[in-house]
């Protein structure tokens, strides 16, 4: 990973009025100023709109640590499988691994849709 991508995983509280980046910074207005207005540097939540943008980015933040923690344990369990030496137990193991996280990852991706849907219609 470059030093460009480092930083931008630990944007998680940036300046006010920060426009929509991957992944998503707290302060993050997505397509606009809707909800989200600064004050002397500090973002000022004056209307339930502004609260609710919040919300919707800490979850946005929480489903991009999710998804990146998924990948990673399928990745481990990769290791797993290819380090069982035949064993059936292992193998069992890290395909249940795999099935649960994948699993995961499709819930994570269906609450994401959902969240998106609801965000669109405030």
């Amino acid at each position: 990973m470059g030093p460009a991508v480092m930083l931008g995983l630990f944007k998680l509280a940036v300046a006010c009025g920060a426009t929509s980046s991957f992944p998503p910074s707290l302060y993050d207005t997505g397509n606009g100023n809707e909800g989200l207005t600064c004050v002397n540097g500090q973002i000022a939540l004056t209307a339930v709109s502004g609260v609710l943008v919040l919300i919707g980015n800490v979850i946005r933040i929480l489903i991009v640590i999710s998804g990146s923690l998924g990948i990673i344990t399928i990745l481990v369990a990769a290791i797993f499988y290819i380090t069982s030496m035949g064993s059936p137990d292992r193998i069992k193991r890290a395909r249940e691994i795999i099935q649960y996280t994948a699993t995961g990852l499709v819930l994570i991706s269906i609450a994401y849709a959902v969240i998106t849907f609801i965000a669109q219609g405030f």
